[in-house]
């Protein structure tokens, strides 16, 4: 029997094997891995401070405990923030919720926040944050980490 009738042959039946595995498999329980994302915080640029002065009090928290900060940040000067967060699976239950503050003697103010969820897009991004008087931008970059 000639080389490429026996590579036929074998590769129908490897893949007969195959689908009758998946179906076989379909009625149990077996769920894939949940896709794993990384979150790298890049910088932060503060077009408009929230205090009356040249610079804010800024700091990140993120899902709540702050990563970042608080640093005086100049109006309109990019600041390096350089964190890459825990690895992280998304979706409808496990969001990932990053914040802007800005630090004041009596009640710190919140200028935003942003939400990542089920499928983030992937690759670097940029988000402007306002509130309070105050307008950052914050740049990220996500990727898959699995």
């Amino acid at each position: 029997m000639p080389r490429r009738i026996r590579r036929a042959l074998l590769g129908a039946a490897l893949s007969a094997a195959a689908t009758a595995s998946l179906l076989a498999g379909s009625a149990g329980t077996a769920h894939a891995a949940p896709t794993v994302y990384a979150v790298h915080l890049s910088w932060l640029t503060i077009e408009a401070t929230q205090d009356n002065n040249s610079y804010d009090e800024a700091y990140i928290k993120v899902n709540g405990a702050t990563v970042w900060g608080p640093h005086d940040v100049p109006e309109n000067s990019p600041q390096n923030i350089g964190v890459s967060l825990p690895t992280f699976y998304y979706d409808s239950d496990h969001t990932l919720t990053v914040e802007a503050w800005d630090r004041d003697p009596g009640r710190d103010d919140r200028i935003g926040y942003f939400r990542l969820g089920a499928n983030p897009a992937l690759g670097g991004q940029a988000i402007q944050l306002r509130g309070n008087d105050g307008v950052y931008d914050i740049f990220f970059y996500v990727e898959r980490a699995n």
